[in-house]
């Protein structure tokens, strides 16, 4: 028993810390987006939903493990690219060259950030039942309904002056 419920708290924390690189790596595959920065509590809410045995809890929690490393250096460069593209943009002189290759260089990092983080969701996703993924795949779609409404607001044309 006591095993069981340190392994969910265990798999709790590193959810949230999971979760939380995003927003310290500012973006991790998010296009720059701020939306990222609140999945660590998302996704912790959703994992407690799925009902988790503790043989899928142990699979997770070695499946992130094993991409621990990857994670925070794939963070790291693209905290750097980011540092680096900002340099560029406001360099004393304007330097076309040197901005686009910091540019493609914060680009492919995060190009690499976002199929690291879907290689790993993979993984994980195998070691779901089919319900299971069913109750991740719901909270997506509710999540993209929510996104979709909130851009509707800002997509609205702006009222004709009345004169």
């Amino acid at each position: 028993m006591k095993r069981s419920k340190f392994l969910t708290l265990t798999l709790l924390v590193v959810i949230i810390f999971a979760g939380a690189m995003p927003v310290v790596a500012g973006g991790f595959g998010g296009m720059g987006h701020r939306h990222w920065e609140s999945p660590g509590v998302k996704g912790l809410k959703t994992f407690l939903k799925l009902d988790l045995t503790d043989a899928q809890r142990s699979q997770l929690l070695t499946i992130i493990d094993q991409n621990q490393a990857e994670r925070r250096n794939a963070a790291h460069k693209l905290f750097e690219a980011r540092r680096d593209l900002f340099e560029a943009m406001h360099s004393k002189q304007f330097d076309e060259a040197n901005l686009r290759k910091a540019f493609e260089q914060l680009s492919s990092i995060r190009e690499n950030a976002f199929i690291l983080r879907a290689k790993m969701i993979w993984k994980m996703k195998g070691v779901l039942t089919p319900e299971q993924i069913s109750l991740l795949q719901e909270r997506h779609r509710g999540d993209f309904r929510r996104m979709k409404n909130r851009h509707h607001r800002y997509d609205a044309q702006p009222e004709a002056p009345t004169s």
